[in-house]
């Protein structure tokens, strides 16, 4: 007895397979596994051989930036690239792109140049620290000319029924919201001690503290200079703190009644979470 090399000596392998490439495999009979696609692999399933597609990088992954990862079914997945900013984060157990919910940097939220003696901003969204800073210049006097300068918060009008806060040159005091807030929050970022001529500047810097439901802190420093070499310059600073939940959203600079008036007065408010 002699072996000459084929496998199926009842009709040959060509009645089985037809194309190049082809195998054969056996289920209830011979029969033809066709040949399979680029990059597949030959595996086992459901006990018979097959070409299978394997989920490799390069066959999972579309665009730059995309990321490779296992997901709920198992098996390797997509995810695709997030936008600009946004941080990887886990979800339901997966990961996924968000954007990130707090420690960005400072932006500015709020501009606003008015010609006259009060600034009143634009409602603006809230945030959770407040950088606000004041400019104001050419000063004219009024009926007194020791002016009251006053950052009124959630107002557009100077909140005269309230209990004032006076803050005289060079000390650090802070306020006493039982007294000091009555109805409505107001800092006096200057009663003078100093009377002042025209064409005097402010420049006043305020960090607030603004989360919602809690009472809000706060320290602030001013400047003002006046180009009479006659009149004192002053640098003042202080903190505070009132019983108040509500976040800021709205501020207003100007004189408190009656003590003058500033030509120019600009804010710029920058927010932080």
């Amino acid at each position: 007895m002699g072996f000459n090399g084929d496998l199926y000596p009842e009709a040959g392998a060509t009645s089985v397979m037809t194309t190049k490439g082809d195998m054969v495999d056996y289920n209830t009979a011979r029969q033809r596994l066709g040949i399979g696609s680029a990059n597949q692999i030959l595996q086992v399933k459901s006990s018979l051989p097959s070409w299978e597609t394997v989920p490799l990088a390069d066959t999972v992954l579309t665009t730059a930036g995309d990321i490779l990862y296992e997901n709920a079914t198992p098996e390797l997945a997509r995810l695709p690239k997030g936008s600009d900013a946004d941080v990887l984060t886990l979800a339901s157990g997966l990961p996924s792109w968000a954007a990130p919910a707090g420690g960005g940097a400072w932006s500015e939220i709020l501009s606003e140049d008015a010609g006259s003696t009060d600034a009143t901003s634009s409602v603006f969204a809230a945030k959770n620290y407040l950088d606000i800073q004041i400019f104001a210049s050419d000063f004219t006097t009024g009926g007194n000319n020791m002016p009251n300068k006053e950052l009124n918060f959630n107002a557009s009008t100077p909140t005269d029924g309230n209990t004032d806060y006076s803050q005289t040159a060079m000390n650090l005091n802070d306020i006493d919201p039982a007294t000091e807030r009555v109805s409505q929050p107001k800092i006096i970022l200057r009663n003078s001690d100093f009377a002042q001529t025209t064409d005097a500047m402010y420049y006043g810097h305020i960090i607030l503290q603004n989360f919602d439901g809690y009472p809000k802190t706060f320290n602030w420093m001013g400047a003002q200079y006046n180009p009479d070499p006659a009149v004192v310059v002053y640098f003042n600073t202080g903190y505070g703190y009132w019983d108040d939940t509500t976040q800021v959203t709205k501020l207003r600079f100007g004189l408190t009644s009656g003590r003058g008036t500033f030509t120019k007065t600009n804010f710029v408010v920058l927010g932080h979470d």
